[in-house]
């Protein structure tokens, strides 16, 4: 619980209230050079005609700008224009925006889940005892099919936020059209909002459009090297392996059998499995590349020095006995 100055309290999780806030004086600023577009703290505020032109470029150009291949802009703007008319304002338009996001958001989480049941569905490998793989790998293989159909769909998209903020722009401007300033300023509110958020870093489904083949692979291979230096961490430090590749079954075993990494696996499984390796080989080519990182020269320096420490260490103890 925090103690504001002035007596008030704020319980941890609860709203916050602006008029609880600590402030400090700011002072008006030096007046620009003719009429501004955009509030800049000088005495003179912005123009309202030249608030909406501002926005308005910004929009064309992070249109033009972001996407690789991106419509016309007078053909994304009649686009929106036409489902706006149909959902009848902004707020409703935003709403089902987030409402379709909703639901593929939901699939999405459903799929992963039946992915990582089927993952769990283990057979024990009858020429390597204790280590086991995948035994539902028509499963394993559909739902990945899936996923990857249904990932761009679920993520959102930088046309998706600007049309949300095209969408504020003209509710803004039909309001100011109609001599309704107070109506137009909130909409123009909800419109830089939007703005900002397509004009930030890159979404996920750019980033993941504009990695090659290497690219991408790195990224695959990067993640699942991180959670097996967390795996290798959470080892018992009296655990004995006969040799280095029971250790690689072990950290791989137990990523495989872990949901929280299903996605890595299965993102793994797409890469190491280009060669036409059997998808029910997961963990076997898991194991595989890991005992790479550990015994050969690799990216990986840290999880090398770990793992040939802990195989050095388990061999020895269990030469001991």
């Amino acid at each position: 619980m925090k103690r504001l100055k002035n007596g008030d309290t704020i319980l941890p999780g609860s709203k916050l209230s602006s008029r609880s806030r600590e402030l400090v004086p700011t002072a008006i600023g030096r007046p620009s050079r003719g009429v501004p577009s955009r509030y800049d703290s000088g005495p003179i505020l912005p123009d309202i005609e030249l608030v909406f032109d501002r926005l308005l470029n910004t929009i064309r150009s992070i249109h033009n700008e972001r996407p690789k291949h991106p419509k016309p802009f007078e053909v994304f703007w009649l686009k929106i224009c036409r489902e706006l008319q149909k959902e009848g304002n902004a707020s409703i338009y935003l709403h089902k925006v987030n409402l379709r996001l909703s639901r593929r958001f939901k699939k999405k989480a459903a799929l992963q889940q039946q992915l990582v049941e089927a993952f769990s569905n283990n057979i024990e490998l009858p020429d390597r005892p204790g280590f086991s793989v995948s035994g539902a790998p028509g499963k394993v293989s559909e739902r990945q099919e899936e996923l990857k159909a249904l990932r761009p769909e679920a993520t959102p998209k930088t046309e998706q936020v600007l049309g949300i903020a095209v969408a504020f722009w003209i509710e803004a401007r039909n309001a100011h059209n109609s001599n309704d300033p107070e109506r137009a300023l909130y909409a123009l509110m909800e419109c830089t909002f939007y703005v900002g958020i397509a004009s930030g870093p890159r979404t996920a489904s750019e980033r993941a459009s504009d990695l090659g083949s290497i690219g991408a692979n790195t990224h695959k291979r990067d993640a699942i090297a991180r959670i097996a230096i967390q795996t290798l961490a959470t080892l018992p430090a009296d655990k004995k392996f006969k040799h280095p590749y029971d250790l690689a079954a072990e950290i791989s075993n137990r990523i495989c059998k872990e949901p929280i990494h299903a996605e890595a696996v299965m993102a793994y499984d797409s890469w190491s499995n280009r060669a036409g390796n059997a998808q029910s080989e997961v963990a076997l080519r898991l194991a595989n590349t890991i005992l790479n990182w550990g015994t050969k020269d690799s990216d990986y320096l840290e999880f090398r020095n770990a793992f040939q420490k802990l195989a050095r260490r388990a061999v020895s103890q269990l030469s001991q006995r």
